[in-house]
């Protein structure tokens, strides 16, 4: 048998993790094999009788890293700024949505029916996604400066310069103005329930404002020991604070209190979940801030530092992975619930420090390849 092209199939298992790999008809076929402890190698006559029952998922040939949104658009900005969108169907092939030049920026509705571009001279456009249709745009806000949030159908702007508040809904395609901000705007995020929270360029001063019925109230000071706060973050009922010198701290209005959590290099969140990035880039601390549970994960002295993190969806089971790439280029996964290492897996050398999750997808980047690894619930798989 002779394979000229390339492919890569992956399943995943809780306790079993396979990787089938055909660089090229010289190299041959080679799987990799993890019982969540150790790594096994096969060669492609151990494994030939398996072609004919497992269908290969083909690798799509990357240049660039893509952005994943929603858990179903894969982006892709290109040279001079041109934007490209695509979905990845059943059959895991990449199918183009858009291709825009000259976009600075983007923001989807969390619908994801809709996306929002911004151009190299501010000039905003909305598209509808499943035509590709252009159905609104302005140059109201053209060279001015704009922090933009996605609500489920519409969109919120922040003019810095005039300190307005703006909305455009997908529906009526018409832009209103909210209101007016009582100070300069520094950082801006959005809660699940429609609160928009905004710091004031001094940080002396936080304010929250009503989306649904644009009550504006300035809330009590926050000392952050005279730190520069760099990103604001929103999960479940709490902000999240970032600051320049890696500290993280969070807030809850219920109480009002301020908490200074670990030292982080960097976060990612999911739903409830808050996941930070020791400082010693081996060390990842885990917040539940719904059940109010913390746990620690703890890497091997010989992983080297964390180099990408990513958290995938809940399944059917209510489960949560964390799957890590370090720079000994093994990719790890973890059950969320409880810390324990499910996989360890040797993929390539040239695996890159980038893990994209749509829904029951996992992405990676070996080479120039886009590669597909398949998370399967154990009970869906057939008995042998």
């Amino acid at each position: 048998m002779c394979i000229y092209s390339e492919y890569v199939n992956f399943f995943l298992t809780k306790k079993n993790f396979f990787l089938y790999f055909i660089k090229d008809w010289f190299n041959g076929l080679t799987i990799y094999c993890s019982d969540g402890s150790n790594i096994y190698k096969y060669n492609a006559t151990m494994i030939t009788y398996l072609l004919s029952s497992k269908p290969l998922i083909s690798s799509k040939k990357i240049d660039q890293i893509p952005s994943i949104h929603s858990d179903e658009f894969l982006t892709f900005n290109k040279f001079s700024n041109s934007l490209e969108i695509f979905t990845l169907d059943d059959s895991n092939i990449l199918q183009l949505n858009l291709s825009i030049h000259s976009i600075n920026n983007y923001y989807f509705t969390k619908t994801s029916s809709h996306i929002l571009l911004v151009n190299e001279k501010n000039i905003l456009s909305i598209y509808y996604l499943k035509t590709s249709k252009l159905l609104w745009t302005t140059n109201e806000f053209e060279y001015k400066k704009l922090q933009i949030h996605s609500l489920q159908s519409s969109f919120i702007f922040i003019c810095l310069q005039t300190k307005e508040i703006f909305l455009i809904d997908t529906k009526s395609l018409k832009l209103k103005n909210l209101t007016q901000l009582p100070n300069d705007c520094l950082l801006s995020t959005i809660t699940s329930n429609n609160q928009l929270y905004i710091i004031s360029n001094d940080q002396t001063t936080l304010i929250e404002f009503n989306i649904d019925n644009q009550n504006l109230t300035i809330l009590p000071s926050i000392h952050l020991n005279s730190s520069k706060i760099i990103q604001l973050y929103s999960i479940s009922d709490y902000l999240v604070f970032h600051t320049d010198n890696n500290q993280i701290y969070l807030w809850c209005k219920k109480n009002e209190r301020l908490t200074e959590l670990e030292n982080s290099s960097r976060l990612i969140s999911k739903d409830n979940r808050l996941v930070l990035v020791g400082t010693d880039n081996k060390t990842l601390i885990l917040y539940d801030l719904k059940e109010k549970l913390r746990g620690i994960i703890r890497l091997d002295d010989d992983a080297g530092q964390c180099e990408a993190i990513n958290l995938s969806d809940n399944n059917k089971q209510d489960e949560q992975y964390l799957f890590i790439i370090c720079h000994d280029r093994f990719l790890r996964m973890y059950c969320v619930s409880n810390g324990k290492q499910l996989v360890k897996l040797f993929i390539h050398t040239n695996l890159y420090p980038f893990i994209g999750i749509l829904t029951n997808r996992l992405l990676l980047k070996v080479d120039d390849y886009l590669c597909i690894i398949k998370i399967i619930d154990k009970k869906s798989l057939a008995k042998r």
